[in-house]
């Protein structure tokens, strides 16, 4: 048959013409994603999944005492996320600069590292653009702070001063370098994910220098080819990378469009999984008010509703990734992205992009800028606690939430009021039955009450986490139940210790965030 063209609106003001019969003969192409190594860390137990049922919470809303019902399914799972959702980032400009106080070997680090396995460990970032891989012994290396004798950066003052293996001069990409640490890895028995290009739609605002969406993926397929022959068996390889696709940046939508459409026209299955980033606002404009305004919130649901259906359409059922964000870009905001009022943003895309079928998000950055989950100090940030609680405690599984209200209800309270429900890891099962996980936050002015309604034995009780600031929204400390979180005198971990309330009467203090365990679940998908 002949092919018939069709034009898709992707979006007001993006339009793509593909071929009909190219669209058919997409199967999931096995996935894809792009340039930037994401390294699997396998520093502690794997999570596993865990069960639920079908129930509603019935709460009082102080705010104009406002009756409502929270649904939570827990007959149906929505989505799966990876075992390795919440996954960390760290801005490879770090190798430039010794790893500066990060000394990746001291047993501090790695006790707080560990509290994110499993997960990825993405080295990106813009300094990444620049990199080429080296030796000591390599007369042509170009080395500015060698680290480990493996890396090096030949960046100067934001300029592209020598083609790296991401960026390559004439026709095409040159994989001589990159074949270099390809060959490195598999001879060390090292398996990372891969990655071609951070951000390649911005190549041009920051080098000065373009490659087109349909140069990287014939790029891209070459590396396929080249992991293909080096392995001799499949690994990750994920991408493009782009950032921003929301109006009036439509450069990054076209980005990846242009991306996919070549990528399907390869012979054999390219990528894994297709990955973007997202920050909700300028780190250097930002203020407070902007961290609980309902309306930065909704920034992340345009971005992540775009990307979704041009996948859906493009590449049905190919994973999405969310390779790097944080709140703010440039760094992130000082006294802002790193107290404890960046946390409702944070919280809140960790429960939207698993509820959009995002199977992996990666924090920008353990370590290094104002979002740093870990400071220059290696003093642990709000927003680690926050990220070693959902860890903790919410599972691969989601369910749907929906709030019914009984009564009309001021548009403030409810953009003030967010959860999300997941079935608990496995590790946190009682022996009574199974359980879920539901986890929200409130960046109102009210405490708000909420009478829990559910089929649960309340002998077993609820396991309560509510987490505030020590001295307001901008608080460097982290309260848990009213006691502030920090590590132990030998660096390790404090116990995690949650109220055990047994009764229907839940509340949340204002401007704080909740995990709530409930327990005693029968007949749930969650087992």
């Amino acid at each position: 048959m002949a092919s018939q063209d069709i034009s898709t609106t992707i979006m007001p003001g993006v339009k793509q013409k593909l071929a009909a019969d190219t669209i058919e003969k997409t199967k999931p192409a096995n996935n894809v994603l792009n340039h930037f190594l994401l390294i699997s860390i396998s520093l502690g137990f794997v999570l596993a999944n865990v069960g639920g049922l079908v129930y509603a919470i019935h709460f009082m809303m102080t705010y104009h005492h406002v009756q409502a019902i929270i649904v939570v399914d827990t007959c149906n799972v929505v989505h799966t996320t990876s075992d390795k959702f919440l996954s960390i980032a760290l801005d490879s400009s770090i190798l430039t600069k010794g790893w500066r106080k990060f000394d990746i070997g001291l047993p501090l680090v790695i006790n707080m590292v560990s509290a994110f396995s499993p997960s990825y460990l993405r080295l990106g970032g813009t300094s990444s653009d620049c990199l080429i891989f080296g030796s000591f012994n390599d007369e042509n290396s170009i080395l500015e702070n060698p680290v480990d004798g493996q890396w090096c950066c030949c960046c100067e003052d934001g300029e592209l001063v020598r083609e790296n293996f991401t960026m390559s001069g004439g026709k095409g990409w040159d994989s001589d370098n990159a074949l270099k640490l390809i060959q490195f890895s598999h001879d060390h028995q090292l398996t990372p994910s891969w990655q071609l290009g951070n951000e390649p739609n911005l190549f041009k605002h920051t080098f000065n220098k373009s490659v087109s969406g349909t140069q990287l993926a014939k790029d891209f397929s070459k590396l396929r080819g080249v992991l293909d022959n080096v392995y001799g068996s499949h690994v990750e390889l994920v991408g493009p990378d782009v950032t921003r696709p929301h109006p009036p940046h439509l450069d990054a939508v076209n980005y990846l469009i242009d991306f996919l459409v070549e990528i399907m026209k390869q012979r054999k299955p390219v990528i894994d999984a297709i990955t973007w980033h997202h920050y909700n606002l300028n780190g250097r404009e930002c203020t407070v008010e902007d961290f609980i305004n309902p309306a930065t919130f909704e920034h992340f649901y345009v971005q992540a509703e775009i990307v979704k259906d041009i996948v859906t359409l493009m590449m049905p059922g190919t994973p999405i990734w969310i390779t790097e964000t944080s709140d703010a870009f440039g760094g992130g905001a000082p006294n802002l992205t790193n107290r404890f009022v960046g946390g409702f943003l944070w919280l809140d895309k960790l429960g939207s992009t698993a509820l959009n079928g995002f199977k992996v998000i990666a924090r920008q950055s353990i370590f290094g800028g104002h979002y740093a989950l870990i400071d220059e100090d290696l003093n642990p940030m709000p927003d680690f606690w926050l990220s070693v609680l959902h860890k903790k405690l919410v599972g691969t599984k989601v369910l749907n939430v929906n709030i019914q209200y009984q009564k009309p209800c001021g548009a403030a309270t409810m953009g003030n009021i967010k959860f999300y429900a997941h079935c608990a890891p496995r590790a946190e099962e009682s022996t009574v039955g199974d359980a879920i996980t539901i986890f929200g936050y409130n960046i109102g002015p009210n405490t708000e009450a909420f009478i829990l309604e559910c089929a649960l034995e309340l002998s077993v009780g609820i396991k309560v986490y509510t987490l505030t600031g020590e001295d307001g929204l901008q608080s460097q400390y982290t309260l848990l139940n009213g006691k502030r979180l920090e590590l132990n005198k030998d660096g390790t971990l404090p116990p995690l210790t949650p109220l055990i309330q047994n009764t229907k009467l839940m509340t949340i203090p204002p401007y704080a965030m909740v995990f709530w365990q409930v327990f005693g679940m029968t007949n749930s998908i969650c087992n």
